[in-house]
């Protein structure tokens, strides 16, 4: 869901879009540089980034409604990708000392994962990509994200720290980066090919709006064309896309709507002036008199009853064929 900012956040929620995908990017490798040997030198970065994402939220929670952005548009998201943040306010205190009890420092490093999902909003609106499509990745991503990261929680709570299954600092920092790199590789799949296939069935949407909005249908029917059977029509098949059966019943109702609207397709045909010789001037001995002007009163009315009932492109070409006639008229006058 696409929010409007406050009028006085409006500059600030822009540079924060615009570092965003950098700090992102800076977060995801310091997660993977957290199970390596330089674990210690990237700590004081990591938790610089964490408040960051804190202070990110807590500006947007103030820049659009809280409760819209908060439940709708994936705030969320964005606070339990912070937590990190809040996770180092608390280091040192006497609630540190039970949340280590529960070992939910580890809880806290891997919730981090959920970073990735930034990285996906942004890379979504940085390809333009409507946002039905960004609504849907999301969704699918935030589902995939935290039944991973439940996934890692328990494996870390209830195997990793079973003696039983107790393995090396070395291969438990082997095992998360491959689990990481996992998740990692799912989103960039999710983003890059789901994307593709949303927008592929979204073009024949929009088509469609834009089409019905500019009253404008050569460009639909077009797109049907490939797709008419044996005898030239559009008619619906067993198994096949539903989108492929909403493109082909839109044009099938836009032929039909421009064969009715459309009417005689020479302008000439309306007969405004006379015979049906659109172009042919009055003679110049004409000149007016009251049953002229009655005349052409009432050729002007017709001529209002047409633009209301016939297809604009029409009359616009009729009255460019009549307007020789009506200035010859004019000057007889």
């Amino acid at each position: 869901m696409n929010l409007s900012a406050r009028k006085g956040f409006r500059s600030l929620i822009r540079v924060l879009d615009a570092i965003n995908p950098i700090l992102v990017a800076l977060s995801v490798v310091g997660l993977f540089l957290e199970y390596t040997a330089i674990a210690p030198y990237v700590g004081l970065a990591n938790n610089v980034v964490s408040m960051f994402f804190i202070f990110d939220f807590l500006v947007r929670l103030a820049a659009f409604p809280a409760a819209d952005y908060f439940f709708r548009s994936f705030g969320w998201v964005d606070f339990l990708a912070g937590l990190p943040g809040l996770f180092v306010f608390i280091e040192g205190s006497s609630l540190f000392s039970v949340f280590k009890v529960v070992r939910i420092g580890r809880f806290f490093r891997i919730i981090r994962v959920l970073r990735f999902l930034r990285a996906f909003d942004f890379i979504k609106k940085m390809r333009g990509d409507s946002a039905w499509i960004q609504e849907r990745i999301m969704q699918i991503g935030v589902s995939v994200v935290l039944i991973f990261v439940s996934g890692l929680i328990l494996m870390d709570l209830f195997i990793f720290s079973d003696p039983a299954f107790a393995v090396g600092e070395a291969a438990y920092r082997g095992i998360m980066i491959s689990l990481l790199a996992t998740l990692l590789a799912i989103l960039v799949v999710l983003i890059f090919y789901m994307g593709s296939v949303f927008a592929k069935d979204m073009r024949i949407l929009q088509l469609i709006i834009d089409s019905a909005d500019a009253e404008d249908y050569l460009l639909l029917v077009a797109e049907a064309e490939p797709l008419k059977d044996e005898f030239g029509g559009l008619s619906l098949e067993d198994g096949e896309l539903e989108t492929v059966s909403l493109l082909k019943m839109a044009a099938k109702m836009a032929s039909a709507l421009g064969a009715e609207d459309s009417g005689p397709s020479d302008p000439s045909s309306f007969a405004l002036f006379g015979s049906g010789e659109a172009d042919e001037p009055f003679p110049a001995s004409t000149r007016a008199s009251d049953r002229n002007i009655e005349d052409l009163a009432h050729r002007i009315e017709h001529l209002e009853d047409l633009l209301r009932q016939s297809n604009e492109k029409i009359v616009m070409e009729t009255l460019r064929r009549a307007a020789p006639a009506i200035r010859n008229y004019l000057k007889g006058k």
